[in-house]
């Protein structure tokens, strides 16, 4: 007889926001950066993957909307 298939995988919706920590410039004119005002922003406009640990193929994609949002099924 013909092996039984084991049951079938299980899908997994994945969603968030994702950030970058955003560094504005100082207030007075010509002194750089101020990463002690630092702040998380949304990254907008990123893809997103969802990699397999064998092969590093890629098993689902998305790009974040204008608020960091995404979210994909695996």
């Amino acid at each position: 007889p013909a092996p039984t298939p084991g049951p079938a995988a299980a899908q997994v919706a994945v969603s968030g926001t994702a950030t970058f920590e955003r560094v504005p410039f100082g207030t007075t004119p010509g002194t750089g950066l101020d990463f002690a005002r630092s702040a998380p922003a949304p990254a907008r406009g990123v893809t997103i993957e969802a990699v397999a640990a064998a092969g590093q193929s890629v098993l689902a994609s998305t790009t974040t909307d204008a608020g960091g949002q995404f979210a994909l099924t695996v």
